[in-house]
């Protein structure tokens, strides 16, 4: 018996499927693919004034059109990557984004640790292959690096970015990665989130100072480090290449996640203070100089640029107008 009423939770292509067997009627489909429409254009109304510029939908998936060019896939079920939280919220780390990719431009080599899907080294790509520039993006967890691969690809950028498939630490070897399920951007070499369910991968290890000498790498620029609580194994790897360099650096730095590492973010800041670097927190419209991390502090995010670097300070400054004029607009 033919249905006017099509089932609840059923998607559309088997619903398709059961109008062409008679199973449901022609007012079902249609009230079920009415929805579908009705959902699209919400969504259309959504993107208006956000960083997502267009959503194509084709039938080998769906791809977020950014409006800095950049494009990203968007999956099932994803609530926590980048691409994710830019089609939610409208856009992802803006001002993190603004601040690199400006500091960037003229510049050669760029570091991405703990690249994720590639959200920094996509817009940074886009920048260096301008001069000829390139990006080494590194990241371990096979579903992320899976990902960053392919939207390597998809934005025409593969003689731009190198991918390198291990962590960075403070000494070559192996570790294991505690990978949510659901979430494999906070995957972590500590237990961050034992509420989510999770697989735990092997990966090798290496240091940033032995994998640019491997590959030829005779200065780094730029780097960003985003991984999950270890970032000061990262950098007791990399201080040969920081003190020869003296790149300008944003670390992600919480406190919930390097106390689970045994150390407080201060001891990052104290340790590239030492060395000439003035550190900056990157907040929701604004970016301020600071010497430590307390109680007060809501940044995740800091800047370290060298005391030597006249240029970087003077761009930083008028980038630090323009954040603070398009937030209070």
């Amino acid at each position: 018996m033919t249905q006017s009423t099509a089932p609840e939770g059923v998607r559309l292509t088997p619903l398709r499927a059961a109008f062409q067997r008679g199973d449901i009627d022609r007012s079902a489909l249609r009230r079920a693919f009415s929805g579908a429409s009705n959902q699209c254009v919400q969504i259309a109304e959504a993107l208006v004034g956000s960083g997502v510029a267009g959503v194509d939908v084709r039938p080998d998936g769906v791809t977020l059109n950014l409006a800095s060019g950049v494009r990203l896939r968007l999956h099932e079920g994803d609530e926590g990557s980048a691409a994710a939280i830019a089609f939610c919220q409208g856009d992802f780390e803006a001002e993190e984004t603004k601040i690199l990719t400006a500091l960037c431009e003229g510049r050669d080599v760029f570091v991405d640790v703990g690249a994720n899907i590639g959200w920094f080294s996509l817009h940074i790509g886009r920048v260096l292959r301008q001069h000829a520039g390139h990006v080494y993006a590194i990241e371990p967890v096979p579903q992320s690096r899976d990902e960053l691969v392919a939207h390597v690809s998809l934005n025409g950028l593969a003689d731009v970015i190198s991918v390198w498939s291990c962590a960075l630490g403070a000494a070559p070897g192996e570790m294991e990665l505690i990978v949510p399920t659901a979430f494999p951007s906070a995957a972590s070499a500590r237990p961050l989130h034992p509420d989510l369910p999770s697989d735990v991968v092997r990966c090798p290890v290496t240091t940033l100072d032995l994998v640019a000498a491997q590959h030829g790498v005779a200065k780094v620029d730029v780097i960003k480090c985003d991984v999950e609580g270890a970032e000061l194994m990262v950098l007791d790897g990399a201080m040969g290449v920081i003190t020869r360099d003296r790149p300008v650096m944003m670390f992600e730095l919480l406190r919930k996640w390097s106390q689970r590492f045994g150390y407080h973010p201060n001891i990052v800041i104290d340790r590239l203070t030492s060395l000439g670097y003035r550190c900056f927190a990157i907040g929701k419209g604004d970016v301020r100089e600071i010497g430590e991390i307390d109680d007060a502090t809501v940044e995740t995010n800091f800047l370290f640029v060298h005391g030597d670097g006249v240029a970087e300070f003077a761009r930083l400054e008028v980038l630090r107008a323009e954040i603070v004029r398009r937030w209070n607009a």
